[in-house]
């Protein structure tokens, strides 16, 4: 079983894990680092130089040149100083001069300008030599402006960086554009399309097989036995908070039951032809196993990330096909005879007849196979906590429930079914039982890769 799960994972997801499934036009990981610390480090000057002040009390001259130093010549800029909120935000882009005009022109304390929840999105090849970084970030901006008074306001902007790479060069880091945006969802938006995101989830998610409620009183259900869901994911946004998606698992159900003070009659003939009851009583204690190849199909919500915290609601079903299912019993059993003919005797103790006290009894699946449904459907909810590790990968933590909506038993669910007819016969404790259902409770560790 863990060389088919190790075989599945490789298969599927090895090419998804290479460098271009990140969509970073052939970029090396060594050079997305080197192109990620030149962003930083024009993020830092910006931050610096936005205020156009070091006091709070005048516009510092020297800081008006290097903050436009930090653009190139055509750069155009979202006019995020304007204090009309009627204009329109397509209206609100102005160039580079116009923008520190206006500043020096209405804010001659200067401003104070903070960065915050920066997040870098892909890199976009523009021609032979030139690229494009996104850049997603939320600016909080303050001041006084000289005809409307005091101005507070914070913008979700997209910054497009240029750079120019020439073998192994990475040189000319000037910003392009400024725009603004909507709120993200997850990842890093894609600004030159307005495609859905995509991406791959992996995950565990040890699962406790909660106590059923069709059992009879004298059952001892053990909540203790961990089982576990594996899987992958693929992830499609269909907007900025709304996902579709499918995916591949397995599934482990592991549960151990317990069955006292069991008693029932069977009506046999012994090996003299006599016709007598065979009264059983005894207890047992099985373990069962099932192991499921699932196929979920889910919608889900996600939130926008807050200094790189978001979480996701997820609501969904599974098709599971029974890949294995096996028990391991282990039960003492009492076989005696009443014999009606013969004034109602009862006969015990009599190995040669069948009839023992306290007889163990085991069974490992080898003689009466589990009797399981190949198709299995459920239902799932869960709730998950995101933790954006990086611009591509995220941890998603956060429990888990998932409810079987069909019957999964094969057995022919009668009063006349006998878990033992004899010492040497032990049929499984679900036959017992109709309406068998899978349920499970868990806990998920899951990583998010951004594929586009």
């Amino acid at each position: 079983m863990k060389k088919i799960i190790l075989i599945l994972l490789i298969t599927l997801y090895f090419p998804l894990l290479s460098p271009t499934a990140f969509g970073q036009q052939g970029f090396s990981y060594e050079e997305n680092c080197k192109v990620n610390e030149k962003v930083d480090s024009l993020l830092n000057l910006y931050s610096l130089y936005a205020g156009f002040t070091e006091t709070g009390s005048f516009i510092y001259l020297p800081y008006i040149d290097y903050f436009k130093n930090l653009f190139s010549s055509d750069a155009y800029v979202y006019n995020d100083i304007e204090p009309n909120k009627k204009k329109r935000i397509t209206d609100r882009l102005i160039t580079i001069n116009d923008y520190v005009d206006n500043i020096t022109r209405y804010y001659n304390k200067g401003l104070t300008v903070e960065l915050e929840s920066i997040m870098k999105g892909r890199i976009v090849k523009i021609s032979d030599n030139k690229y494009i970084k996104i850049v997603t970030l939320n600016k909080k901006i303050s001041g006084y402006h000289e005809k409307k008074g005091d101005y507070k306001n914070d913008f979700n902007l997209i910054f497009k960086i240029g750079f120019i790479k020439q073998k192994n060069s990475l040189k000319d880091f000037k910003i392009e554009k400024i725009i603004r945006n909507k709120p993200v969802a997850a990842f890093t938006q894609d600004i030159y399309t307005i495609k859905p995101k995509l991406f791959i989830e992996l995950y565990y998610i040890p699962v406790i097989n909660c106590k059923p409620d069709f059992f009879p009183d004298n059952w001892t259900v053990n909540n203790s036995e961990m089982g576990y869901n594996i899987g992958t994911q693929i992830n499609y946004f269909i907007n900025d908070n709304l996902i579709i998606g499918s995916g591949l698992e397995i599934s482990k159900y592991k549960k151990n039951f317990k069955l006292d003070n069991y008693e029932n009659t069977l009506d046999t003939i012994d090996r003299d032809k006599d016709n007598y009851i065979m009264m059983i009583s005894g207890s047992t204690n099985e373990d069962l196993e099932l192991f499921y190849l699932d196929v979920p199909i889910f919608l889900k919500y996600q939130s926008k990330m807050h200094n790189k915290i978001g979480y996701n609601f997820c609501l969904g079903t599974k098709v599971s096909y029974l890949l294995s299912g096996k028990y391991n019993a282990n039960g003492i059993f009492t076989y005696k005879g009443l014999y009606e003919k013969y004034n109602n005797i009862i006969i015990s103790d009599i190995p040669e007849y069948g009839f023992y006290s306290d007889k163990e009894v085991k069974e490992s699946n080898e003689n009466d196979p589990l009797q399981i449904k190949s198709l299995n459907i459920s239902a799932f909810v869960s709730f998950n906590i995101c933790i954006q590790l990086n611009d591509y990968v995220n941890l998603n933590l956060g429990p888990c429930f998932i409810i079987g909506l069909t019957d999964i038993s094969n057995y022919n669910y009668s009063k006349e079914y006998h878990i033992s007819k004899n010492a040497d016969d032990y049929h499984s404790l679900l036959g017992l039982n109709k309406n068998i259902k899978t349920q499970a409770f868990g806990f998920k560790f899951g990583i998010s890769f951004l594929l586009k």
